[in-house]
């Protein structure tokens, strides 16, 4: 089930999308999380991505996406945030803008899940209270002191490493979830 590649807010850049897709498919990652701002907007070039991707690509809806672009790509609308499974780990995912936390939106989960979110474009990592606080940054427009950047989530581990160098700026070693 692992590595997973993570992003977020690409406000319609073709070339960091596929620069992703090219990263997971040269990692073998098994899932594509997107924390919202896609930004498709009418790009043919990543519609064309989309629709003929390998990975699996799981989307929430950001503050600056519109709803009807994802179908250009065959995809259904995204969710305000999803809750998935992995193994023995929980990870919930929105954009950031309405809901921050699981507990906001009436989900309420075990520690040692990881719980990510965008919007910010600045990437951060950290463990609170036992939970896994993940924000991938940008991958196109970065705030702050860093450089365009995304995070891979492995069994044990999360890092977050800059798009254009793939030099690690943050890890976090995870512990066993307790079953």
């Amino acid at each position: 089930m692992f590595p997973i590649l993570v992003a977020s807010d690409i406000h319609g850049d073709f070339l960091a999308l596929k620069r992703l897709f090219r990263i997971a498919e040269n990692l073998k990652c098994t899932q594509f999380l997107f924390a919202g701002d896609l930004g498709l907007g009418y790009s043919e070039s990543m519609v064309e991505i989309l629709k003929n991707r390998e990975i699996t690509f799981l989307p929430v809806l950001g503050n600056c996406d519109s709803p009807w672009d994802f179908s250009e790509a065959f995809l259904s609308q995204p969710p305000m945030f999803q809750v998935r499974k992995y193994e023995n780990r929980e990870i919930f995912i929105t954009h950031g803008h309405r809901f921050q936390t699981p507990e906001q939106t009436g989900n309420i989960l075990p520690p040692s899940s990881i719980i990510i979110q965008g919007h910010t474009h600045v990437p951060n990592l950290e463990e609170k209270r036992g939970y896994y606080f993940l924000n991938p940054g940008s991958a196109s427009r970065p705030r702050g002191k860093y450089e365009a950047s995304y995070a891979l989530i492995f069994e044990d581990k999360i890092l977050i490493k800059l798009l254009d160098s793939g030099k690690k700026i943050k890890t976090l070693n995870m512990k066993e979830p307790k079953l």
